[in-house]
Parts: structure tokens; sequence; C-alpha cells
């Protein structure tokens, strides 16, 4: 048996709708009653009363065109190519920043803004719902390093974490 803890879960309106229920993607951990642990995706479908329905050893997905649209739903939403098995061999500070990537308010920030692309002001604001934000004192209250790119006059926001280099390079790999 496996505990599964849920890490990222596209959410509703990004998933997949299809007679009241929701199929939608998620980013995992698995924990086996032997200590191991391993990270993974798996795809769960959601009823009308918001109760989530996995199944063992498979999850009917209507086609292949479904699925790769809630994989690109997935990036777009800034996670990246998280790899399974550097995961499991890599160090709990990489565990970490997956789990702050959850889709909260600071989530969805830090998401968007160590995606290769970086992230816009505008595109900020509307992934968060806000009439405003200050990028910069975001950063710096999370110990952040930010560094920006002017593109066509408007600002595109870069960043990675300052305390080693080290995180860095975990952030840069699991934003990818």
């Amino acid at each position: 048996m496996a505990l599964i803890q849920v890490i990222n879960t596209l959410p509703t309106d990004a998933a997949y709708n299809e007679g009241g229920w929701t199929l939608t993607l998620q980013w995992c951990r698995w924990h086996f009653d032997n200590s191991d642990t391993a990270f993974g995706y798996r795809f769960v479908w959601i009823d009308p009363e918001a109760k989530m329905h996995p199944t063992r050893g498979g999850t009917l997905i209507p086609s292949l065109d479904v699925a790769a649209r809630l994989i690109a739903k997935a990036r777009d939403y800034g996670w990246g190519d998280y790899d399974a098995k550097a995961m499991a061999k890599g160090p709990r500070s990489a565990v970490k920043a997956i789990e702050a990537k959850k889709q909260s308010k600071r989530g969805i920030i830090l998401n968007l803004l160590t995606r290769p692309e970086g992230a816009t002001r505008p595109e900020l604001l509307a992934a968060l719902g806000w009439k405003t934000i200050s990028v910069q004192r975001w950063a710096a209250e999370s110990n952040l390093s930010l560094r920006t790119e002017n593109e066509n006059g408007r600002l595109r926001y870069f960043a990675s974490a300052k305390t080693t280099p080290d995180a860095v390079i975990e952030i840069e790999e699991l934003a990818a």
C-alpha cells in the first residue's frame, strides 16, 4: 500500500470536463509501507460532488489529445518537466521546492517566475486575479533573486533562489 501526497493538481478550469465529471492531472509523491518514496504524475477523475476517484492500475482517458492538452496545461502552469527519478535521488531541499509550488497564490507566482520564459506583470496579475503586485517586494520577502529583461517596453521577470548555487540549479531543474 501507499499513501499518496498530491503536490500539484490542475485547476478545474484547466482540466477536461465531461458530463459533470472532471479529468485532471496531478504531480504526486507516493509513500510506501517499506519507507520508499517515489514521485510521478497521475490522471484522476473528480465527480460532480468534487470527490476524487483515483483508480488503481489505470485511469480511463478519452483520447491522446485530451492527455496531451492536460500535460500542456500543466506546463503552462509552470510545472515544467519534473523528473521523478531525479527527485527520488535529490536532496530534501528539492522536495521542499516542489512542495512550495502548490497552487497557492505564492505557488502560482513561484511557478510563473521560475519558468524559463519568466513572467510579465500582466501575466502575474491575470493568473492571480489581483489588481496590483510588487514583484520586487514579493521576491525580496521570498528570498529570491530577481532579474528583469525589457521586452518591447514591458518588463519580464525571472526569479531564482539566492541562498546557494545548488538551490538555483534545483529551482531551474524543477521549473524547466
